[in-house]
């Protein structure tokens, strides 16, 4: 992926003609916070959820479903889910005692763990990467809203997975060359999770502004 490499270092080489006036802009920040002007800047982060909030609400889940656990005599047919970036793959581990289970998750405490509704316990493990399937079928291209688009073509046809934001169309179509907008129309391969990042960062740089939502590992 050397030419998302070479485009991020392209247009980072373009906006170094800002740098002048984000200085001067810097300096009068200084003069209106020295006049008494309190200006709070939110720096939001398009490719990262809210991740320690969603960590307090999976433990929160984890520790009523233990407290649950101790108080059930008996075995539970256990499944073990594992939630990749793109793709998911679930393996039964049997039945196990609650005392068992409790253990299992005490040794394990970044997995969460709920009580399914049949009785059966889920145990889930979030990973940062791609599922072995999407390694072999995912790419990531453009939706006909223009929104950058994570697809999974196992089943021979467009199948979108999860939707990252809306693309500036116009601005990116007038700055990238035609081959790269090409790949991109077609669908660019996605082999592991250093090409995904990297074409996510290359594309953030056309994000319709107004989106400021958080976008890149949801559920992960």
């Amino acid at each position: 992926m050397n030419l998302y490499k070479q485009l991020r270092k392209r247009l980072r080489r373009a906006r170094r003609s800002l740098v002048l006036g984000a200085v001067l802009v810097a300096v009068c920040l200084m003069w209106m916070s020295a006049q008494g002007n309190v200006m709070t800047w939110r720096n939001t982060d398009v490719f990262a959820p809210d991740r320690e909030e969603k960590k307090d609400d999976a433990k929160a889940v984890t520790a009523d479903t233990i407290q649950a656990l101790s108080r059930i005599s008996g075995t539970l047919n256990v499944v073990m889910d594992k939630l990749y970036i793109c793709g998911t793959e679930s393996t039964s581990l049997g039945s196990m005692e609650a005392n068992q289970i409790i253990s299992l998750l005490a040794e394990n405490p970044h997995w969460t763990a709920m009580l399914q509704e049949d009785g059966s316990m889920h145990v889930t493990e979030r990973i940062q990467d791609l599922s072995p399937t999407c390694k072999n079928n995912a790419y990531i291209g453009v939706d006909d809203q223009g929104n950058l688009t994570l697809y999974d073509a196992e089943t021979g046809r467009k199948e979108a997975v999860r939707t990252f934001f809306q693309l500036d169309v116009r601005q990116m179509e007038s700055s990238l060359p035609r081959q790269t907008l090409q790949e991109l129309y077609s669908g660019i391969k996605i082999n592991d999770v250093d090409e995904y990042n990297s074409v996510l960062s290359t594309f953030s740089d056309f994000a319709m502004e107004e989106q400021t939502t958080r976008v890149m590992s949801p559920g992960v």
